[in-house]
């Protein structure tokens, strides 16, 4: 189940609303993106959203102009607030496995707290031009990152190739295991804890094309 917290945060503006305009349009903007997460970019109603935001729908179209730019102005938020998680807390300098394993636990942790939004998520990637450039520009960023903690610990340039792969490898498991919750998939990954190992084993390989210290099938059987 989502933790409304958790999806609520995600959506939250970068200062707290003071102004009563600010306090209704944020109010919107978690109702949103709860009924994103139960129901779906495509069956998501302006009545509902209203409702649950105890305003009426004159008030809603005086914040935004539609059904549609309501659901890209949430789905943009929360991959503001994800790309801003990952590149403050990956800002690291430890050992790379134990780095890159830290950080796609953070990164599933926050798929995970989305539940069902996820589904709304890809949906609006598909059809929004906006949110479909967001979500690449947030992917290149973290990638940059990776390539660039990578460069560091090799010598070597970075490896800009490798690093765009190794998360959109991330990107498509997660959704594949959360969004469409593949049964098949998630047999073959296990857990969300052996999920972000395998994950990690796969994305240390494509990186430094070789098996990292330890690797076994899990973390129960590398002893993590």
């Amino acid at each position: 189940m989502t933790d409304a917290s958790a999806l609520a945060a995600l959506v939250a503006d970068r200062e707290p609303a003071t102004r009563k305009g600010e306090k209704t349009r944020a109010r919107i903007i978690e109702a949103a993106a709860a009924q994103l997460a139960a129901s779906g970019y495509h069956d998501l109603k302006v009545l509902d959203v209203c409702t649950a935001a105890r305003i009426s729908t004159g008030t809603f179209y005086g914040h935004f102009k539609d059904r549609s730019a309501l659901c890209e102005e949430v789905v943009l938020r929360a991959i503001r607030s994800v790309t801003d998680e990952i590149l403050v807390r990956g800002a690291h300098d430890k050992d790379p496995f134990p780095a890159i394993l830290e950080t796609n636990t953070r990164y599933i942790g926050l798929f995970v707290s989305a539940g069902p939004f996820n589904r709304a998520l890809q949906q609006l990637v598909d059809e929004s031009e906006r949110v479909r450039v967001a979500w690449q520009e947030a992917n290149a960023k973290i990638a940059a990152l990776i390539a660039a903690g990578v460069a560091r610990r090799t010598g070597k340039e970075p490896d800009l190739a490798a690093a765009r792969a190794a998360q959109s490898m991330v990107d498509g498991v997660l959704m594949q295991y959360f969004a469409w919750q593949d049964e098949g998939l998630r047999s073959a990954f296990g857990d969300v804890e052996e999920l972000a190992y395998r994950i990690s084993v796969l994305w240390y390989r494509l990186l430094y094309t070789a098996d990292p210290p330890g690797a076994a099938a899990g973390p129960h059987k590398a002893g993590a």
